[in-house]
C-alpha cells in the first residue's frame, strides 16, 4: 500500500485493516472513529452509579486549570485538552492520545481525564508536572523543527509525537557525570522534579535502582517514600523501581513511608509546618501496601531509629554526601 491504511484494534486484540484512498480521507476517518469512541466512552461513563466525590471534580479542575499549560494540548496546542499521559504528566488532545496509545504504555500511560478513576499516585504525578514543565524538558531543543498546529495532519502529529517521545530527540544536553544514579538521589531529595524528568528521560533500569552508596544502600525510591513525595514515588515505580529493595538495616521503601506518614501526623497534631500532609502521606502508605510491599525493619513507636537516637528528619538524610543535604 502507499501508507493510507490505519487498524481497529479492540480490547480482544480482534483487529480490522481499512485503507483509504489518500492520507487526508485516512485522517478524516481516523478522527471520526475517535470522536465515536469517546462518545461511547461517555455513555457508559454516564450510566455508571458511582459519580465523581467533589474532592475528585476538584482535583480534576485543578488539573485543568491550574496546572501551568494545561489548558491546550502538550503537542498540537489544541484547546481544552480532555486526555492524559500518567507517566508523562501531560494533557493532549483525543487526536494526539491515540498517537500516544500507539507508542506503547512503556512510553506513554493514556487514560481520559474524565472517564477513568484518577487514584491519589496519578492524581499527585498531573499535580506535579503539567505541560508547561514537560515540554521545558521534551522541547527543550527541537532544531528548528516546526511544532503541529490543531490544524496539521494527523501524519505530522505522530512524526512528531515520535520524535518527541520515543526517540528523544528534542531532550536537553545532558551530561551523565556524576553518575545518574548519584544524580537522581540528589534532585530526589531536593524533590526537583524537572532534573527527575530529565534523568528518567536518561537513566536505565540499572540507574533507578542505584543506590545512594556504597555504604548508604537507600535507593531513589526509598528516599522518595523517606520524604513522603507521593509523586516522585509513583513515577519510580512506573520506571520499575524495585519495590523489594531494604537499605543496610533491612528497611524498606513501606517503612520510610510509614516513619513519613508518623511524622506529618505529628506535625499536624503540634500545628507545625511541614512539607508534606497527613493525606498524602497516608495515600503513600497505602499504594506502597496495595502493592504487596512489606515492613521488615519498622521505626519505633517514638519515631526514631532502632539503636539511634535521631529524629525520622534526620534519619532521612543519615549517612548521605554532604553534597545533597
Amino acid at each position: 500500500s502507499d501508507g493510507f491504511e490505519f487498524y481497529i484494534v479492540s480490547l480482544d486484540n480482534k483487529q480490522w485493516h481499512f485503507e483509504a484512498s489518500n492520507s487526508e480521507e485516512r485522517d478524516e476517518w481516523v478522527s471520526v472513529i475517535e470522536q465515536e469512541i469517546f462518545k461511547s466512552l461517555q455513555g457508559i461513563e454516564s450510566s455508571k452509579s458511582k459519580p465523581l466525590n467533589p474532592s475528585d471534580i476538584a482535583s480534576m479542575q485543578s488539573i485543568r486549570s491550574r496546572v501551568p499549560g494545561n489548558g491546550y494540548c502538550v503537542d498540537c496546542d489544541s484547546p481544552n485538552p480532555e486526555w492524559a499521559s500518567l507517566n508523562l504528566g501531560v494533557l493532549m488532545c483525543i487526536e494526539c492520545s491515540g498517537v500516544h496509545r500507539n507508542l506503547g504504555s512503556h512510553i506513554s500511560k493514556v487514560r481520559s481525564l474524565g472517564l477513568d478513576e484518577w487514584p491519589p499516585g496519578h492524581l499527585s504525578v498531573m499535580l506535579a508536572i503539567g505541560n508547561s514543565l514537560a515540554n521545558s524538558v521534551w522541547e527543550a531543543n527541537t532544531r528548528g523543527r516546526v511544532k503541529p498546529t490543531p490544524a496539521s495532519s494527523r501524519e505530522e502529529k505522530e512524526a512528531w509525537i515520535r520524535s518527541k517521545y520515543e526517540g528523544k530527540e528534542f531532550l536537553p544536553h545532558f551530561n551523565p557525570s556524576p553518575p545518574i544514579g548519584q544524580q537522581l538521589c540528589e534532585a530526589v531529595v531536593r524533590s526537583d522534579m524537572k532534573s527527575i524528568i530529565i534523568l528518567l528521560a536518561n537513566a536505565s533500569n540499572e540507574h533507578i535502582n542505584s543506590t545512594a552508596s556504597n555504604r548508604d544502600l537507600r535507593t531513589p525510591l526509598l528516599l522518595a517514600c523517606a520524604i513522603g513525595n507521593l509523586a516522585i514515588t509513583q513515577l519510580l515505580i512506573w520506571h520499575h523501581a524495585n519495590l523489594k529493595h531494604v537499605d543496610s538495616e533491612g528497611r524498606s521503601c513501606l517503612t520510610f513511608a510509614k516513619a513519613a506518614n508518623s511524622l506529618a501526623a505529628a506535625k499536624q497534631a503540634n500545628n507545625s509546618p511541614h512539607h508534606v500532609n497527613v493525606e498524602t502521606t497516608t495515600a503513600l502508605v497505602e499504594l506502597l501496601t496495595s502493592l504487596g510491599c512489606t515492613d521488615p525493619a519498622p521505626f519505633s513507636a517514638s519515631g526514631t531509629l532502632p539503636r539511634r537516637r535521631e529524629t525520622i528528619d534526620q534519619a532521612t538524610f543519615e549517612k548521605f554526601s554532604s553534597s545533597v543535604i
